[in-house]
């Protein structure tokens, strides 16, 4: 994770940090490249368009730098793709949102989602999600939901 940022991990990403750190103190600290302003970070759930998939190659193509500064960093996914999006300025075009689709349940107090259960059908449903997560592979919510899909 880039020394620049101070998320709030848990006690694993906290112990795999600080190793992290330790490897990197030997290897040398990283410089940020300079085309990059500021480092964003959000989901790994995210679906991108074909402009932005377009300026994502481009941007590769003329920075490949850009991937070994991230050979070791720490939840790439959450942080790779939003920082090269984000940090744009020719390609004011591009929309973004915060949405990413994904029906989670988020216990309070926990670092992960809840297992969805046969209770929790109707706000599904009403979700205007394409994707949800988490579930038992053989539950009745499963079940349900596959017998109003082949129904449609």
């Amino acid at each position: 994770m880039p020394y620049k940022l101070n998320p709030d991990f848990n006690f694993k990403g906290q112990v795999l940090n600080f190793l992290l750190g330790v490897f990197s103190f030997f290897k040398g600290k990283r410089k940020t490249p300079s085309y990059i302003n500021h480092f964003y970070y959000g989901s790994q759930w995210w679906m991108l368009n074909n402009d932005a998939i377009s300026y994502i190659v481009s941007f590769l193509t003329n920075h490949p730098d850009y991937v070994n500064f991230h050979h070791h960093t720490l939840l790439p996914d959450e942080v790779f793709f939003q920082t090269i999006l984000l940090n744009n300025t020719s390609e004011s075009h591009l929309k973004f949102s915060n949405d990413n689709f994904r029906h989670i349940i988020w216990e309070v107090g926990s670092n992960h989602p809840k297992i969805i259960q046969l209770e929790d059908y109707d706000s599904l449903l009403r979700s205007s999600s394409l994707f949800a997560r988490k579930f038992d592979l053989n539950s009745e919510i499963v079940s349900k939901i596959e017998k109003n899909v082949l129904s449609c």
